[in-house]
């Protein structure tokens, strides 16, 4: 006995599901992506920066000075870490100091901070 031929039917079923499954993903990372992520905080593997307050070694603050020569204090008040590795900090810096729309982010060395508060006041 010979088995009938699948009928056309059946394959664009599966094609139409499986084109909207990719669509559905697709929006769902880019929703994700969007409205999630950014508020989630870093600890929960989000990618909300943290605000902080953090004093320079005198060493740090020269060298951040030779890269931005508006951060000529050695504490920052509202800075935020947006990636802490194992022996660095990634930083972005008031926008007092950096008067850009999309604020620079500078790697400092843990070895050239000296303080790092949660609470954004310093003085």
């Amino acid at each position: 006995m010979e088995r009938p031929p699948r009928s056309q039917g059946h394959l664009s079923v599966a094609f139409a599901f499986a084109l909207c499954t990719v669509v559905a993903f697709g929006y769902y990372t880019g929703k994700f992506t969007d409205d999630v992520y950014p508020i989630v905080p870093e600890q929960f593997g989000g990618g909300r920066p943290i605000d902080v307050g953090i004093v320079l070694s005198p060493a740090g603050s020269e060298a951040l000075r030779a890269l931005q020569p508006t951060a000529n204090r050695t504490s920052y008040e509202g800075a935020q870490i947006v990636f802490e590795g194992e022996d660095y900090y990634i930083i972005r810096l008031p926008s007092d100091v950096v008067p850009s729309a999309s604020r620079l982010v500078f790697r400092i060395p843990k070895s050239a901070v000296q303080v790092v508060s949660s609470v954004a006041r310093l003085r």
